[in-house]
């Protein structure tokens, strides 16, 4: 009885084992099922190693699907076909570009996409295609493995020229340019003196030339007060010469008539100032005591 009761519980528990797993795989199964996806086609022109199916592919760093299949191109061999699953939610536009990125130190790579311009059109599939084609390019260390040989080949080259720029008589030049140097050096640190009287007169003219600066500044503006009095002198003179003209311009021939009468004045004044002149010197005493005729008729 015992027996049959363990029995009984050991094929319980694997009844109910069995369910719950049959459970979790039917809502796996319905959260696949409801989960939407799109496919797109990713055409590499170098190697994808690293990369293997159901590995990450990412947009902008987020995982957002997986790669399904990886094959050789059947129409060009030099290229690699990478069929990869996205979420339908996520929206691959016109300019996203595609590349293989790797994954810490491991040696993984994943795909990442990134690149598309806000606004940009959703990618399409053209008639051609049954999926769209997402472009792709070469990722940071593939551009720096292209252009490897295009630095060793620059590295190559400037290490001719500077081969060629050392040789011999370039060397030659060089030690002179350098002792040319030492010798001019050498001059200036025995004439160390000079130099500093040199700055020193310098800093003397230049003190010089501003305190000159400041005297004429100085005259500038004590003259200023000179010549605003001078132009109100002369301000002053034109209105007495418009005076004199108006003067002269409203009674002018009576003016004229005036001074012809004091210059026939004036002459008779003189003349008879010259004939009082005459007497005095011809005869002073006859002006001062009268003549001896006259004294002796009256008596």
């Amino acid at each position: 009885m015992e027996l049959k009761a363990k029995h009984i519980l050991v094929g319980s528990f694997v009844l109910i084992s069995m369910l719950s797993l049959f459970a979790f795989v039917a809502w796996l199964a319905k959260v696949e099922f409801d989960r939407e996806t799109a496919f797109y086609e990713i055409y590499f022109e170098n190697s994808v190693n690293g990369l293997s199916p159901a590995g990450d592919v990412r947009y902008r760093g987020i995982n957002v699907g997986s790669a399904e299949h990886i094959n050789v191109d059947p129409e060009n061999p030099e290229r690699v076909r990478v069929l990869v699953e996205i979420d339908a939610a996520v929206p691959i536009r016109k300019g996203d570009r595609a590349r293989l990125e790797l994954q810490g130190i491991t040696g993984v790579s994943y795909i990442n996409i990134e690149g598309a311009q806000p606004g940009a059109e959703i990618l399409t599939a053209d008639r051609d295609s049954q999926y769209p084609i997402i472009p792709s390019e070469p990722s940071q260390l593939e551009k720096l493995a292209l252009g490897a040989p295009d630095l060793v080949a620059s590295s190559k080259e400037l290490a001719d020229r500077a081969a060629e720029l050392l040789n011999a008589e370039n060397q030659r030049l060089a030690a002179g340019i350098l002792a040319d140097v030492a010798q001019i050096t050498g001059s200036i640190a025995s004439r160390t003196d000079k130099i500093e009287n040199i700055i020193d007169s310098l800093d003397r003219s230049s003190a010089d030339v501003v305190e000159s600066v400041r005297l004429i500044r100085q005259i500038a503006s004590e003259t200023k007060p000179l010549v605003q009095n001078l132009e109100a002198s002369l301000s002053t003179a034109r209105g007495a010469l418009a005076g004199v003209d108006n003067l002269i311009g409203n009674d002018g021939e009576a003016a004229v008539v005036e001074f012809r009468h004091f210059l026939a004045e004036s002459r008779q004044l003189v003349a008879k100032m010259t004939r009082i002149a005459d007497r005095i010197e011809n005869d002073p005493s006859g002006i001062l005591f009268g003549t001896p005729d006259a004294e002796f008729k009256a008596k």
